[in-house]
């Protein structure tokens, strides 16, 4: 028994172990399980499809009874029994039927839409999280190297090869770097907090440093071409544009006449009389102006696809060139930056006299701010990819 037990908990440490240990891909899986705005558009969308299914069959039939007494005769009375059904022309019920499977059909459309603006923006989460980790280590690294250096003015000074003047420089810079640390820190926890939100509130840990590959647009048209071809949005407009033709052609039904057949019973004192009861509706003007308005919806539907593609091309248009700019600036700065051997020089120069304190502190902090800034050129690169790739998303659905 005791060794069931101890099982059970070595089992519960690696299911909790695994709950946190994640990457993004493995993240975007459970937010795509656990958000809950995923799952009241869902709970929605259900209640659309069961809406789409209603109105397709026939309508109530009617029964009525009727039983009168003879005024003048107390043994005299009249009894009518009714039943009737009332139909459409059969043509309308199967365009009800189509309209309601594309309806249908439609709200699959929605949900991948819905689904994947959640997923893209746990992806940028998990890219700001990436990001500020990454910082954060460099921050550290900077604050123990601020620390040393600290440590060696101190030494210096006991021993007379120094100034506190120097010794206070150092531990301003100090006192700073651990400022942003404190900083970096506090930011990177309101992401992770952002990210278990978007979770459903069920705790969950991104444990990678590095970022994932994605897919590099060979150029501006293909991809606006391959977007085109998978974005839900277009299916959901030509899906939307067949439902108003078909719309059209249920209305143009409305111009035909409506039947009622039924059975009628009539018995009297004296008579009985039975038989069928046959009804046909005149369409005069109840249907009038229905198919004119059908036609201008239609329309309008499709002039919405040439603005939609008009919107679209230009919005990605937009983040295709801040793309292409990020690009040439992380590859300038890489390069530069891997050719550095910075820290190094003003190490020594600072050994051999040749800067002063206050200027090897200069110099160190230029070195920050460039590295600074390649880290940040990293992240918006990585965001701008990650929108260019948001269809791609649809993969996890």
């Amino acid at each position: 028994m005791k060794k069931i037990k101890i099982l059970n908990v070595f089992l519960a440490l690696i299911i909790c172990g695994s709950a946190y240990a994640q990457n993004q891909d493995e993240v975007l899986h459970s937010v795509l399980l656990n958000n809950k705005s995923i799952q009241a558009n869902n709970t929605y969308l259900n209640k659309l499809n069961l809406e789409a299914k209603t109105g397709l069959t026939l309508n109530n039939p009617t029964i009525s009874y009727l039983h009168l007494w003879d005024q003048n005769d107390n043994t005299g009375y009249t009894e009518e029994f009714e039943a009737k059904q009332s139909f459409e022309f059969p043509s309308s019920y199967a365009y009800k039927n189509i309209i309601s499977n594309l309806e249908i059909e439609k709200t699959e459309d929605r949900r991948k839409l819905f689904s994947i603006d959640v997923l893209l923006e746990a992806k940028m989460a998990c890219t700001e999280i990436i990001y500020l980790k990454r910082k954060k280590e460099e921050s550290n690294m900077r604050a123990n190297y601020a620390m040393k250096l600290v440590d060696n003015i101190r030494t210096k000074l006991q021993n007379g090869y120094t100034t506190q003047f120097e010794l206070d420089k150092a531990l301003i810079s100090e006192m700073i770097i651990q400022n942003e640390y404190m900083d970096i820190s506090n930011l990177l926890q309101k992401k992770e907090d952002h990210l278990v939100e978007l979770n459903g509130g069920q705790a969950i840990q991104l444990k990678v440093i590095e970022y994932p590959e994605q897919p590099i647009p060979e150029s501006l048209n293909a991809l606006f071409e391959h977007i085109e071809s998978i974005d839900p949005l277009n299916k959901l407009i030509e899906l939307e544009i067949k439902i108003a033709e078909l719309n059209i052609k249920l209305t143009r039904t409305g111009s035909l006449p409506e039947f009622e057949v039924g059975y009628k019973l009539e018995k009297s004192t004296l008579d009985k009389f039975s038989g069928v009861i046959l009804g046909m509706s005149i369409p005069l003007w109840q249907n009038k102006n229905k198919v004119s308005v059908s036609k201008i919806n239609m329309d309008h539907m499709k002039s919405n696809i040439v603005q939609h593609e008009n919107e679209h091309y230009y919005h990605i248009k937009s983040i295709y060139d801040d793309y292409i700019s990020a690009s040439e600036r992380l590859s300038k700065f890489q390069g530069l930056w891997n050719k550095l051997n910075y820290l190094e020089n003003i190490e020594k120069a600072l050994e051999e006299g040749e800067i002063s304190t206050t200027e090897y502190f200069l110099e160190l902090k230029t070195l920050y701010e460039l590295k600074d800034n390649l880290l940040d050129i990293e992240k918006d690169y990585q965001l701008l990819l990650s929108q260019l790739n948001k269809f791609e998303l649809l993969r996890l659905l």
